[in-house]
């Protein structure tokens, strides 16, 4: 079936829709078309708008619902954002449903790779432009050679000096947000106070409730103080912070003796994967912040978010008095 036909097959049965011009675009129904079959099966929903999935489009890039019916979002340029999806996969970009991409990578910036990503993308895409292996003037100029292509905005993330994000900050029209060891209110607010509009987060979101690590993972970064995490890829300029391990101690023996960005590659395949579902705390590659350090218990990500904002805030009064 396709859309402008009618399907009279079933019209005895209630879960089953007209499928026509008029219903995709009435928005008192949402109509979800699901091909699993040659003939698509049609359900309908109570609210929302009407949905057509295919059944190439992979379920494994869709974001949760929860967020779209409990989050309030940020308004970009007229577009409200409720999810990002934390990627530079073309692929996952090109069939997920989330409302916004953060494509940020550990190497330095090349327009070549944001106009990749942007030609992919249906939705804004806020692209990393500075940080640790790229800083100084270039993060300035990467920033404003996204914007002429069309990105939404640009992530600079640690380290980075407070020019280099003031100077971005001058050079663009577009958000500039920061990232990198932001796991409470006064980090929250050291970022906002360089000029960012915004913050990205991620370790301390690792230990809540609903992230679906496995609970070896978590209860490992919740064990880590602030000195137990290390750079591992520095040599090949492809620097990743992980908590130390006996993977870490063996890549970086590894990369000290002189091996190649393939031969490193080889023997880390594989290793995300075993931290995340397996919980594998000794050959698994545990990414984390310096963060981890301040994090002591695993909380519901609604708590987490909220005392950051109320932490941010109470700062800003104390400096105010």
């Amino acid at each position: 079936m396709s859309v402008g036909q009618e399907h009279d097959s079933g019209a005895d049965d209630p879960d089953l829709i007209r499928l026509n011009k008029r219903s995709l675009f009435t928005p008192s129904a949402s109509v979800a078309v699901e091909q699993h079959s040659a003939v698509p099966h049609v359900s309908r929903s109570t609210y929302g708008t009407a949905k057509v999935e295919g059944r190439l489009t992979s379920p494994n890039a869709r974001v949760p619902e929860i967020i779209t019916q409990r989050c309030g979002g940020i308004t970009v340029k007229g577009h409200t954002l409720k999810s990002f999806a934390y990627t530079t996969d073309a692929v996952i970009i090109r069939n997920t449903n989330a409302n916004a991409i953060l494509a940020v990578y550990p190497f330095t910036g090349e327009p070549v790779i944001t106009q990749a990503l942007l030609t992919v993308a249906q939705m804004p895409l806020f692209v990393g432009v500075g940080g640790g292996t790229t800083t100084g003037p270039r993060v300035a100029e990467l920033a404003m050679v996204a914007e002429m292509q069309g990105a939404a905005g640009v992530v600079i993330n640690a380290p980075a000096p407070a020019e280099t994000i003031e100077t971005t900050m001058s050079m663009v029209d577009i958000p500039v947000i920061a990232a990198g060891g932001i796991a409470d209110g006064r980090q929250l607010l050291a970022a906002y106070a360089l000029g960012a509009i915004g913050a990205q987060v991620g370790t301390c979101l690792l230990v809540s409730e609903e992230c679906p690590i496995h609970e070896n993972y978590k209860k490992a970064v919740l064990k880590a103080k602030d000195r137990d995490t290390v750079v591992t890829g520095r040599s090949v300029d492809a620097p990743v912070r992980i908590l130390r391990n006996q993977m870490s101690r063996e890549y970086l023996a590894r990369e000290k003796a002189g091996a190649d960005r393939m031969e490193l590659e080889h023997y880390t395949l594989g290793s995300l994967r075993r931290a995340v579902f397996d919980g594998d705390t000794k050959t698994g590659s545990l990414m984390a912040g310096q963060v981890a350090g301040m994090l002591h218990e695993i909380k519901p990500l609604r708590r987490i978010f909220e005392e950051l904002n109320s932490g941010c805030a109470k700062r800003l009064a104390e400096l105010e008095l």
